[in-house]
């Protein structure tokens, strides 16, 4: 186990495969996952993938910062698909991430923000940044409140939304 967290640790957050079969722990596996990505090496990591479409940095959100979200926007100028999703609802009014995802990805497709803390500006700010978005996922921006103008808005380019106080899908287990 120390030389799998020595490994994890040395790996600056750019981890690929690891294999804890036979002494895996749940704390051990936290440890990977909360060592796993940081903003740096999330930074330096695009560097490498100048040509990636689609990327799901969801629960990592804490440690992913707006010099992240810029260094995938512009080291990833053909990205389609981002997922940046809490696992908790927003908080206090932040439109920083929103604008900047506005600012240097105006390829998206899709883009899935679940728990973010934008509000009507940042997600105008997304409308107006990202002409080709048509996939949005909202769930739980509580700051997102619909008027007329963002109505109108998503009737023209969005089409599939799924608004801040939709539900999550059920998990039905059947025993």
């Amino acid at each position: 186990m120390k030389i799998c967290r020595f490994a994890s640790r040395r790996s600056c957050g750019l981890l690929e495969e690891i294999n804890i079969e036979y002494f895996g722990t749940d704390d051990l596996l936290l440890y990977i996952a909360n060592n796993r990505i940081s903003d740096r090496g999330l930074c330096e990591a695009v560097k490498k993938f100048p040509l990636l479409e689609e990327l799901d940095i969801s629960l990592s959100y804490e440690k992913i910062t707006k010099a992240s979200l810029e260094a995938i926007g512009r080291c990833c100028p053909l990205l389609k698909v981002l997922k940046f999703n809490k696992n908790y609802g927003a908080g206090a009014k932040d439109d920083d991430e929103a604008f900047t995802i506005a600012k240097t990805m105006s390829q998206l497709y899709h883009l899935e923000i679940i728990g973010n803390s934008l509000s009507n500006d940042g997600l105008l700010a997304i409308l107006n940044g990202c002409p080709l978005l048509e996939v949005l996922d909202l769930r739980l921006c509580s700051n997102v409140k619909m008027s007329w103008g963002l109505w109108k808005k998503y009737c023209q380019q969005i089409k599939n939304l799924r608004e801040p106080h939709d539900d999550f899908p059920c998990l039905v287990i059947i025993l």
